[in-house]
């Protein structure tokens, strides 16, 4: 096939899944009930990696897959003990409640195919044990505006 107006992208350098997530806050409230995250096969050096992921968690969240808080996280309130919400002052204390979206998005990374001599090798990227990523929080108002807080 001829490909006049298409050019080759240069091979791809330390390609690897990193990774936005993010924690959303209710306003009133103060507290996060939920999180998501999202994989990406990236290439380049840390910083252009990064520069991508922080352009993209501004968006991305409308399409990233939501987790609930594990149940085992907890609060005390004038209602009683309330099961799978963190404070969202607390929330970096907890870097375990986004254990779920590593695992998850790992599952969810499809096998790919490429032909090599005339034979097909399956091929599958792996999420790195400490990804590249960005985290980012996603404040909800009773309107339902979703306004992702970027520094």
């Amino acid at each position: 096939m001829d490909y006049k107006k298409a050019k080759p992208v240069p091979q791809l350098e330390n390609l690897e899944v990193c990774i936005n997530l993010w924690w959303f806050v209710d306003d009133a409230s103060g507290l996060v009930f939920h999180i998501a995250g999202r994989g990406y096969a990236l290439s380049g050096d840390d910083n252009s990696k990064l520069n991508i992921l922080k352009k993209l968690s501004s968006t991305d969240f409308h399409i990233a897959e939501h987790h609930k808080i594990p149940d085992h996280f907890t609060i005390n309130s004038e209602h009683g003990t309330i099961h799978g919400v963190v404070p969202a002052s607390a929330i970096k204390e907890y870097p375990a409640i986004f254990e779920p979206v590593y695992l998850q998005i790992e599952k969810n990374m499809p096998q790919q195919v490429k032909s090599v001599n005339g034979e097909y090798q399956f091929y599958k990227i792996n999420v790195p044990k400490d990804p590249l990523c960005v985290v980012t929080c996603v404040v909800e108002h009773s309107d339902g505006r979703l306004v992702p807080m970027i520094s």
